[in-house]
């Protein structure tokens, strides 16, 4: 039997931590996708939550993830902000000093560390 979780939705606002300020990225994080999921499902959920830009997380190892970006109405190779808030929903649930992400479309690793409460990325 193949248990299937649903995935987990969170907006996260970079670089602050009051509501409506930064800089605001949805996440959809779905711990069984695989890194190669359906471009045109993501599309969906991103036109969905129209924000500048949502994020896809898929667990790769213990604390390595592959992530992928979409606007509304593409997807991108690469967004800050919605890194960081990737690494902050993901250190929410599991607490993780660092946590490195690949990035899709061009396999750039980024690493985010977790330091007083807040997110610095190298």
């Amino acid at each position: 039997m193949n248990l299937i979780m649903a995935p987990k939705f969170a907006t996260f606002n970079s670089f602050s931590n009051i509501v409506g300020k930064g800089n605001p990225a949805a996440i959809v994080w779905q711990p069984n996708w695989k890194h190669c999921d359906v471009a045109s499902s993501m599309q969906k959920y991103a036109k969905e939550f129209n924000l500048s830009e949502t994020a896809f997380v898929a667990r790769l190892a213990a604390n390595k993830y592959s992530i992928r970006y979409f606007t509304p109405t593409d997807e991108i190779a690469l967004c800050g902000h919605a890194t960081l808030a990737a690494a902050q929903m993901i250190n929410t649930e599991l607490n993780l000093p660092a946590i490195t992400f690949v990035t899709f479309m061009e396999s750039v690793e980024l690493t985010c560390l977790m330091r007083d409460g807040k997110v610095e990325m190298r």
